[in-house]
């Protein structure tokens, strides 16, 4: 009887692979069992309980991506031509199908198959052009006539179902995705925005980026697409200093993808909810969208001053605001338009993008072309994530004279406010490729550079967080392990006498699981964040550390670290600390920063701010009690076992 005897992807324009936490994106998301695919199977006919196995395939072209063994032909359904169709995908209007003539197919080993190459058949002409196949595909066999592929000369032949979840990308992925040599894509990203244009039956670009903007705003749903309140949403702006949860940038740099997806979790296990800002939206929505369509056809902008969003705005995660810096106080998310207490973003990053935009096609495009409002060649069009949503469907215009203080109408703003804030901020505007490259701090970078250039502050250089000369924390590393420094800082925490939000009966502390991470320089980045669950779980206190091969790495960081110190229009102090441990630290409200021999240390909080200080000593303390810990620069990351 015929049969599927084995499906297999051929061979692709780039090596993907698919990143998949098994359990936990299964439990998250219900679905039927699934593996990831190994060397290109997808199906096999010997392998027990039907299982599906998940492949990621990049091809530039819609034919002939997949393999398909039929097994158990007879000699005569053998001696004419055969035509293999899958189900129908009705969202899509496509379907899988591939032909077989004899004399012409030399794969065979035995004389009962028959090996079609097969490829998605598209009713329609379209520019959006993913392929998803997400469950059960059913398989009929035709014996064609000679005179037509789609005329039977006897009944088809029903092969039943098989299991299948492949996602097949028409464009090559973006270098962020590559690691040794391999593209490597995570399951529960294409789950989240494939997954929902298959529901949503995506047809255009526009529609993709409008999807993808929507997702990432809190507006639709993941998965699905449906329509969504953002209040509800996983993410939140963050209101009290516009910090960078994912290690963006204002030119983009590297986006921490892995710990995006695992907030995501962490949402769904415990609802503790993440803070973001406009880089950290720009960056998903620039890497969601390389999954659909050409990724250099999109750009980062980035802007300063930027100004005042109007009160119709739907600020991520909260919903209409018209002032962003309200420190989640719900009665001043929005306030009266020329209300001296309305803040404005003093930056901002989006994203932008045309049908017919191809900065990749020109040599050097963004240097030529380095002031984004002056370029006209071809309509641009606005993706904002954060403040909005703006969807990618308005052009440059439309957008920014939505903004109040664009508008010509002087009480539609404080405007003696936004003139100070000029008078204090350079003006700054540029577009580049974003994440496709890293963002690169100069070794010779200053903290006063960065004051003149950015914001004002209090004047110091990174002499003064130097340990003094000859101390064992120039030359060696830490020798201790970072799990007794997380363990302490988990225990120090909760016993901190805390007043309001912290103080309430029904709350409770919450560890959350942060991936470690390796960053483009080799060091690693590991944190350790506590949440107070009686806020919706906004209000935490994080232990960042990162591990580096020499205290000259791990003051090259800090030097980065600074440079991304806050986006918000007040004015962040950069200055020493008033530390009580013999570590001099750098920071501001919502920050504290030190390093200790080869470490990089980083403690943070939202509302927490009057406690920070003491919790950073603490860790301090922690840290330098015990110089026998240094060890020999060769030992650097064996703090880590």
């Amino acid at each position: 009887m015929p049969h599927i005897d084995r499906i297999e992807l051929t061979s692709p324009i780039q090596e993907a692979k698919l990143v998949f936490d098994d359990k936990l994106d299964m439990d998250l998301q219900g679905k039927k069992k699934v593996t990831i695919s190994e060397n290109g199977m997808l199906y096999d006919r010997n392998y027990p309980g039907g299982v599906a196995r998940a492949a990621v395939h990049v091809t530039t072209h819609g034919w002939d991506y997949l393999k398909v063994r039929v097994g158990g032909l007879t000699e005569s359904q053998k001696k004419g031509r055969l035509l293999l169709v899958s189900d129908k995908i009705e969202s899509l209007g496509r379907q899988i199908s591939g032909r077989w003539t004899p004399g012409h197919q030399m794969e065979e080993s035995e004389p009962d198959t028959a090996i079609f190459h097969c490829g998605g058949i598209d009713q329609q002409l379209r520019d959006y052009q993913p392929e998803v196949f997400q469950g059960p595909l059913n398989w009929k066999l035709h014996m064609a006539e000679e005179s037509s592929w789609y005329a039977d000369r006897e009944a088809p032949i029903d092969l039943g179902a098989t299991a299948l979840e492949l996602y097949v990308l028409k464009h090559e992925l973006p270098k962020l995705f590559e690691a040794d040599g391999t593209f490597k894509v995570p399951l529960l990203l294409l789950r989240m925005f494939l997954g929902a244009a298959l529901e949503q039956k995506v047809q255009s670009r526009f529609e993709w980026v409008s999807l993808v903007t929507r997702i990432s705003h809190g507006s639709a749903e993941p998965f699905s697409g449906k329509d969504k309140d953002t209040e509800a949403h996983w993410l939140k702006y963050h209101t009290f200093d516009g910090g960078a949860s994912f290690g963006t940038s204002e030119r983009g740099g590297k986006f921490r993808l892995k710990q995006w997806l695992a907030a995501y979790r962490n949402w769904t296990k415990n609802k503790v909810i993440t803070c973001v800002n406009c880089y950290d939206q720009a960056a998903i929505v620039e890497v969601a969208l390389s999954l659909g369509m050409d990724y250099n056809q999109v750009a980062w902008e980035y802007h300063q001053v930027f100004g005042y969003i109007p009160r119709t705005t739907k600020l991520v995660g909260w919903g209409l605001c018209n002032n962003p810096y309200f420190c989640d106080d719900k009665d001043k998310m929005i306030v009266d338009d020329d209300d001296e207490s309305r803040w404005a973003f003093r930056n901002h990053a989006h994203l932008s993008w045309g049908p017919d935009f191809h900065p990749d096609k020109e040599e050097d495009f963004f240097d030529n072309n380095e002031d984004p409002e002056e370029f006209t060649a071809t309509p641009i069009y606005i993706i904002d994530a954060c403040a909005g949503p703006h969807v990618g469907n308005e052009l440059r215009d439309t957008y920014y004279k939505q903004l109040d203080n664009n508008s010509g109408d002087e009480k539609r703003y404080p405007v003696e406010k936004l003139a100070e804030l000029k008078r204090n901020h350079k003006p700054v505007s540029f577009w580049g490729s974003g994440l496709t490259g890293l963002s690169n701090v100069a070794s010779n970078w200053t903290l006063k550079g960065l004051q003149d250039t950015y914001y004002s502050g209090t004047s110091i250089e990174w002499s003064d967080l130097e340990p003094p000369s000859g101390s064992p924390l120039l030359t060696k590393v830490y020798g201790g392990k970072l799990s007794t420094i997380q363990e302490h800082f988990s225990d120090f925490v909760p016993n901190v006498k805390f007043e309001t939000p912290f103080t309430t009966t029904t709350g409770k502390w919450i560890e959350v699981e942060i991936p470690d991470e390796e960053d483009e320089s080799g060091n690693v980045v590991t944190e350790h964040r506590m949440y107070y669950d009686a806020d919706f779980a906004r209000s935490y206190f994080s232990l960042r550390m990162m591990v580096t091969p020499s205290h000259n790495a791990a003051t090259a960081l800090i030097k980065d670290r600074t440079k991304r110190f806050s986006i918000s229009s007040k004015e962040p102090s950069l200055m020493k600390q008033g530390s009580k441990s013999p570590i001099t630290m750098i920071g501001g409200t919502y920050l504290k920063l030190f390093t200790y021999a080869n470490l990089m240390v980083e403690l943070g909080c939202l509302s927490g701010s009057k406690y920070l200080q003491d919790i950073a000593d603490a860790v301090a303390k922690n840290l330098s009690g015990d110089e026998a810990k240094l060890a020999e620069p060769d030992q650097w990351d064996a703090c880590l076992d």
